[in-house]
């Protein structure tokens, strides 16, 4: 056995994978000498049963913890990723949303959006500047006094006037408006609004009245 007869020769143990009655061990091999015996090995056989099974179990252990580790990776992947698609979302929306109320506040109509609750949720410069009246985020019944003869009768819901030319008297000059209106009908139909649309048609008017 060349194994054995180098282990001879050696000043250290020598280790071996080998087969023991079918099963597979460690076999430990160190060189010793006494009076009686001045060649001599100490060999001693160890099962690698308890081995195969702990490392066996090791590695499924790993394969888990690799598993569960690519799994929490991939999740922050798409965490990071989603925040920053909603993080860059909400920079459009507002930036959308800074132009839309600048278009909105600028326009020269006017424009009204009054709830099915009876509050004016959204009112534009132009509306205010005609009716001379602040509208935004105010009651329809606490306003209603100070409205001009015939509008509040197109703020109502459930009212079937759809268009109406309504005279206003801002800082001492009449004017004439025509007010359109129309009803925002979503799906719950308890949450319906009236929408606003007013024009100031008094040159129109002037014009009429000469021809």
């Amino acid at each position: 056995d060349t194994f054995l007869l180098a282990a001879l020769e050696s000043d250290t143990i020598m280790t071996r994978r080998t087969a023991f009655q079918d099963r597979e061990g460690l076999e430990l091999v160190r060189p010793f000498a006494t009076k009686k015996y001045p060649f001599g090995l100490l060999r001693v056989g160890v099962s690698l049963e308890g081995y195969f099974t702990v490392s066996r179990g090791f590695d499924r252990v790993m394969v888990i913890l690799a598993v569960t580790l690519f799994g929490l990776l991939a999740i922050g992947m798409l965490y990071l990723s989603s925040h920053r698609e909603r993080a860059d979302l909400r920079r459009d929306i507002t930036e959308i949303r800074s132009v839309t109320d600048q278009i909105f506040a600028e326009i020269s109509t006017g424009v009204a959006v009054i709830g099915s609750d009876g509050r004016v949720r959204l009112a534009n410069r132009a509306m205010e500047k005609m009716i001379a009246i602040s509208l935004q985020e105010r009651w329809i019944t606490d306003v209603a006094a100070e409205l001009p003869a015939g509008l509040a009768d197109l703020m109502g819901t459930h009212s079937d006037i759809e268009e109406r030319e309504i005279k206003v008297s801002v800082d001492g000059a009449d004017r004439v408006l025509l007010v359109g209106r129309s009803v925002l009908s979503p799906r719950d139909t308890a949450n319906a609004g009236v929408v606003l649309v007013a024009t100031d048609i008094t040159q129109r008017k002037e014009y009429e009245a000469t021809v």
